[in-house]
């Protein structure tokens, strides 16, 4: 896997959107040390409200966002990510978001699948 492979890669904690507060969410998503400073990309999973998966994937030099949903409802993710993981990020860091389009989900199941399956 290219994650275990590039020391340069972050992950980030797939839980963040369940604590309530900004801060407390920054914490759960920093879990796995993601935004040291050795890090110029960074990965991770989205859950939010537990059965629903989006992947995504940011270039920390370009400032570039890639997301992944599986049926291309990317609002609420990027909320997510602006309010959560954009204030992580190096002073002034804004994030440009770029939706992948492809691999439209057919069905209402394995979200996750789909997800791990773009992120790896």
């Amino acid at each position: 896997m290219k994650v275990l492979a590039e020391a340069d890669v972050g992950v980030m904690s797939p839980s963040f959107c369940e604590p309530k507060e900004p801060d407390r969410k920054r914490i759960v998503v920093n879990a796995c040390k993601a935004f040291a400073s050795t890090k110029s990309k960074l990965i991770g999973p989205l859950n939010d409200d537990g059965a629903y998966w989006v992947a995504f994937f940011i270039d920390v030099g370009g400032r570039v966002c890639r997301l992944f949903d599986p049926n291309i409802i990317y609002a609420k993710s990027k909320a997510s990510i602006r309010e959560v993981v954009e204030p992580l990020l190096p002073v002034n860091t804004e994030l440009t978001y770029d939706n992948y389009k492809s691999c439209l989900q057919q069905d209402s199941d394995n979200y996750g699948l789909w997800c791990l399956i773009v992120v790896v």
